[in-house]
Parts: C-alpha cells; structure tokens; sequence
C-alpha cells in the first residue's frame, strides 16, 4: 500500500520544500542589503537648527533730569564774613589776607583794611600784594608818605607791576615830587599794556614841570587809548577848548570807593588829579 520513495524522491522534495523559504529568505536579505546600501549612499544631512541672535533689550528711557539750581549769590556781608573765617582759619597765608583788606576796603572800613593789610606784610614782607595794598588804604585815607613808602616797596618787590608804579607816580604828584612822579609813570606807560589814565597822569606830571610838548604827547595817547579826561587836557594844551585849567572837570567817582580808576576834578594847571590804580593781584 505505501509505495517506498527513494532518496532522490526525498533530496528532490526536500529541496522542493525549502526553496520557498529560502527564495523568500534570499529577497529580505536582498532587501535589508539594498536599504542599507542606499542609507550608506546617501549622505547624512545635519539638522539645520535655527540660528541664535542675541536681541538687546529695549532701552528704557531715562527720566529727566532736573538741573540743579544755582547757588544763591551771596551778599557783601556774607562774602566778608566768609573771607574773615577763611583768614583766620589760614592766618599765615598772605593772598587771604591781601584779599579780605581789599574786600574791606571796598567796604569803605578803612581801619579793618589798615590792620589787615599791615597783618598780610607782616606774614610776608616780600609780597608785593601786600605792599600795594597797604598803599591803597593810605591813600585813601590821604596820608600820601605813608602810600608812597608803600608803593615804593611794592614795585622794588615787583619791579613790572604798571600798576603799583602808576599809584606810586600818583602819590608823588600829590606830595608835589613831580619829577620823582614822571620816573615813576614813565616806568608805568613802558610795560606792555599801558593804560589809558597812565598816560594822562604822565601828561599832569610833565605839565607841572613845564614840560608842555611831552605833556601834550601824553595826553595825546591817553586820548587816543579811550580816556575823556586826556582828551580834555590835550584840548586845553592845543587852545581848541574853552575851559581854564582851573575849570573842574566832572567826577566820576570819589577817591578810593571803588576798585576801578578813579578820575577827579582839576587842580591848578595841571587839569586833573591823578588816577590810581587796582592792585594786579
């Protein structure tokens, strides 16, 4: 009834049987091979990430600023009494000293200004600030030896200082030393920036010695420079001008009550007062 196989029957169906499988088996390799053929051959692509920018803040809008307000001016008294402590506090500092007797004496105290000016040379006798300023107050107060001692020091100390050799030739019209008072203003008008009220008080200088030519040039250039009174004086000289030399000549403010040249009325032949002359400190 069963009908005996042979081996090649068996070898033959064996192969029959597996050779599904084994073609199957043959594609997935094919397959597996492939993908990882092609995933090889294709070249990797990074992942593109987006790129990072730093993004600054807004800026916040600063508030307003307020300025600030001004400091309230202080007044004279305040000025002095600020300059007073600031000397007591530096006694032995001359510039303090020379500054607090001038603010005195625009003050019109005349004695405070003498004391503290005395005080300044006393701390240095070589300064020639307080030398000049010693001279002001005494001529203020019309002691003209006193002033003209002053001044005398005052430029031996600062040989260049205009202004102390205009108030030293001043000093010396007024004590009648006239031709002490030409030296002395013609030391004044030789610096480099001569005044206007030097050259005119170099011109009184020389009309009180008669010397009328060289006293007209100097009234010619304190004219030329900008001053009233020169030209007055030139005027009077040239006999183009109705006023005497006895005739005053208008004020414009009283001796030694201001920090600015002081111009006064005429005296005798000579038209005018001198001038005198801030301190160069």
């Amino acid at each position: 009834m069963f009908r005996r196989l042979s081996a090649w029957h068996i070898v033959t169906a064996g192969l029959i049987g597996l050779s599904p499988a084994c073609g199957s088996g043959a594609r997935e390799d094919a397959t597996s091979q492939g993908k990882t053929a092609t995933a090889q051959a294709m070249p990797s692509v990074a992942k593109a990430e987006p790129e990072l920018t730093s993004v600054k803040p807004a800026a916040t809008p600063a508030a307003p600023v307020e300025p600030e307000a001004a400091p309230a001016e202080k007044s004279p008294d305040e000025l002095l009494d600020q300059l007073t402590f600031d000397a007591e506090r530096e006694p032995e500092d001359v510039r303090l000293r020379v500054k607090l007797a001038r603010a005195l004496f625009d003050a019109g105290k005349m004695s405070e200004a003498r004391k503290q000016a005395e005080r300044a040379v006393e701390v240095d006798e070589e300064s020639a600030a307080a030398w000049h300023m010693l001279g002001r107050v005494a001529m203020a107060e019309r002691n003209f030896d006193a002033a003209s001692a002053s001044f005398q020091r005052a430029v031996e100390e600062d040989p260049e200082s205009s202004y102390a050799w205009n108030n030293l030739g001043y000093t010396l019209i007024e004590l009648t030393r006239y031709e002490e008072a030409a030296a002395a203003l013609e030391n004044a008008t030789s610096g480099s920036s001569p005044t206007p009220y030097m050259w005119n008080n170099l011109g009184m200088a020389y009309e009180h010695m008669d010397r009328i030519r060289e006293a007209r040039a100097a009234y010619r250039q304190a004219a030329a420079a900008g001053s009233s009174k020169g030209q007055v004086n030139l005027e009077r000289l040239e006999g183009v001008s109705s006023l005497r030399p006895s005739t005053p000549i208008e004020v414009d403010q009283p001796l030694g009550a201001s920090s600015e040249p002081v111009d006064q009325g005429s005296v005798g032949g000579a038209g005018q007062e001198p001038q005198e002359e801030e301190p160069g400190c």
